[in-house]
């Protein structure tokens, strides 16, 4: 409020996050854990829809401004940099386990696709065509939908409604054109 900021309790919590973020990783390295350990920063499903801009949706829906989260990763052999490449919250094990030199349990199933390669800069790209994703429910705002996303391509299914809608994303991040 002191700094005029628009939205000071938003402010505020953007603020308390960043700094506690920085006292872990001050404290591991302070008690030389920081070698190894991996510590991931990831929101789960969207954003307030008043700071999403230019994205369509929010918190609860498949929209990109439902899905696209921030996610930050730092530890031993992650690269500093950023990607814009779809990530899924189950990623996390497999990424973990990929880091770690762990070999997944034997007939373990794993449902994500391990980060490590992208993280450690082994590649600039994941290797998989097609990401899913399912809201069953009634949650920000948004209603029981799935979607699929191939390259730039999203199809979009409502399941109330029962329709479909379908965008590029390369020229309509906005979702605003439902091509269908």
């Amino acid at each position: 409020r002191a700094k005029g900021a628009s939205d000071p309790d938003y402010a505020a919590t953007v603020e308390a996050t960043d700094f506690n973020v920085g006292r872990i990783i001050d404290a591991l390295e302070e008690q030389g854990l920081s070698d190894n350990t991996i510590v991931i920063f990831h929101s789960d499903n969207g954003g307030n829809r008043r700071y999403i801009q230019p994205f369509n949706g929010g918190k609860g829906t498949v929209y990109e401004g439902g899905l696209r989260v921030p996610t930050a990763v730092w530890g031993p052999g992650v690269i500093q940099g950023s990607a814009d490449e779809p990530m899924l919250s189950m990623d996390i094990y497999p990424t973990l386990l990929d880091l770690a030199g762990i070999e997944p349990p034997e007939g373990h199933h794993l449902d994500g696709e391990s980060l490590a390669p992208l993280l450690t800069g082994k590649v600039s790209k994941l290797n998989r065509d097609k990401v899913f994703w399912h809201f069953p429910s009634y949650i920000g705002g948004g209603g029981p939908s799935s979607a699929m996303r191939a390259g730039d391509w999203k199809l979009i299914e409502q399941f109330e409604t029962q329709t479909y809608e379908v965008y590029n994303l390369a020229n309509d991040p906005g979702e605003t054109r439902n091509l269908l």
